[in-house]
Formats: structure tokens, C-alpha cells, sequence
């Protein structure tokens, strides 16, 4: 166990509480799930840049962070559903290229080989925590600020709509270069 493994846990633990409070009504709440979703966030860089900078890359490391990671975003996606701000269409789409590809990870990871993330990928990555965020600021304008409410629509319908693509898209590219190698 490293401080890297730490934040990863602290992460998955987040994962939880997350939506716990995000389904609460009230501003508080809400706010509360926002923060811990930012903290998550922020653990999620953490962890990867604690582990490259002291060396500290782990087999636990590699095969919590990315559970870590679809717990959080499926979590919240799934949540956000519920609530009624996401199709539940945009959820199964970024929760089968989440899952396959985690699981193809994983299998390959079984076998001593592990397959790094590509650009793509990562940007996907930002992008669907980007939606995320919108969502939670839209939720709160709904409720407590509601002149602004449908720009905060728009705008998190906008980054909903461009993580699904690159979701897509860096799910195709990962398992070309899958075929690749």
C-alpha cells in the first residue's frame, strides 16, 4: 500500500458518497456531492501522478484505478439518469465502452501486459467529468437559480453530446490498436 493506492481507495470511496448526497434534496446537499465529486477528481490525478513521480506503480494500483474510475463516473452518470438530466441511452452507451474496455484492460493485465491509455482516451476521460460537473451546476440552477437554468441545460447537454462521441470514438480506437499490437 503507497499513498497513490490511498487516493485510488479514497476515490472509490467517494464513488459512494457521491451519489448519496446528490440525491438528496436541497442545496446543501448538492453542494456537498459537488465537492467530494471534485475532490474524486482530484484524487484521480493524484494517484497517477504520485505513482509515476516516486515510482510507486503498483498490480493493486492497476487494477483499482480503473475500477475506482467507472465507479465514479458510472455512479454518477447512472444518477444523473435517475434524476431525470441524462437519457438513460447516453449512460448504456458510456457504460459498455466503459466495462468492455476496463474488462479487456483487465484481461491482458491478467496476462503480464498492460495496455496504456491512449490521447483519446484520456480526453474522453476529461470530457465525461466535464458533462458531470455541468450537470451538478445545472441541478443546482434548477433549483435555486433558475434564470440561468437553460444555459446550464444547454451547456451540459453540449458536453454530454461531445464526451458520448469521443466515448465512442476512443473505445474504436482503443480496440483497433488492440488488434494492432
Amino acid at each position: 500500500m503507497n499513498l497513490a493506492n490511498v487516493f485510488t481507495i479514497l476515490r472509490a470511496v467517494l464513488a459512494i458518497l457521491v451519489p448519496f448526497y446528490l440525491i438528496q434534496q436541497g442545496l446543501w446537499p448538492r453542494i456537498i456531492a459537488l465537492i467530494l465529486f471534485t475532490a474524486a477528481m482530484v484524487s484521480d490525478h493524484l494517484d497517477g501522478r504520485i505513482a509515476r513521480k516516486y515510482n510507486e506503480i503498483t498490480a493493486l494500483g492497476k487494477i483499482i484505478d480503473p475500477i475506482a474510475d467507472k465507479m465514479l463516473t458510472l455512479g454518477l452518470f447512472s444518477t444523473f439518469s435517475y434524476l431525470g438530466l441524462f437519457s438513460w441511452w447516453f449512460v448504456i452507451i458510456i457504460a459498455i465502452r466503459e466495462i468492455t474496455v476496463t474488462a479487456a484492460r483487465m484481461y491482458f493485465l491478467a496476462k503480464k501486459t498492460a495496455i496504456p491509455a491512449a490521447r483519446s482516451g484520456k480526453i474522453k476521460t476529461i470530457l465525461q467529468f466535464a458533462s458531470l460537473g455541468a450537470a451538478f451546476l445545472h441541478l443546482i440552477a434548477i433549483d435555486h437559480i433558475p434564470a440561468i437554468a437553460q444555459y446550464t441545460y444547454f451547456f451540459m447537454h453540449s458536453l454530454l453530446i461531445i464526451a458520448v462521441i469521443l466515448t465512442i470514438y476512443s473505445g474504436l480506437v482503443f480496440f483497433r490498436n488492440l488488434m494492432k499490437a
